[in-house]
């Protein structure tokens, strides 16, 4: 599903919220943390499959070669929803 601005911008204020609670534990371990991490997952992994077409692009431009296309496809898109900042009011996909 492709996202809009808006659902972008509400996914990315989801995850920095949750990844700032989980910062914020003592207890890494904990329930409330499993459950970070389960939110902080799905968020990041909703984010992605809209933007399979963008780490695809991304890949072909570096040039990028390895065992498996896809996998480096997912690298590429998990390092930019993790440095991606929403604050600049940018839309993240194309």
């Amino acid at each position: 599903p492709v996202l809009n601005k808006e659902q972008e911008q509400h996914l990315f204020k989801k995850l920095n919220y949750y990844k700032y609670k989980l910062s914020n534990l003592k207890n890494k371990k904990s329930k409330l943390a499993n459950q970070y991490f389960k939110e902080i997952n799905e968020i990041r992994n909703w984010i992605i499959s809209a933007n399979i077409r963008l780490g695809n692009l991304a890949v072909k431009k570096l040039k990028i070669k390895s065992v498996d296309y896809r996998d480096n496809i997912l690298i590429v898109l998990y390092k930019c929803v993790d440095r991606f900042d929403f604050n600049k009011n940018w839309k993240f996909s194309t």
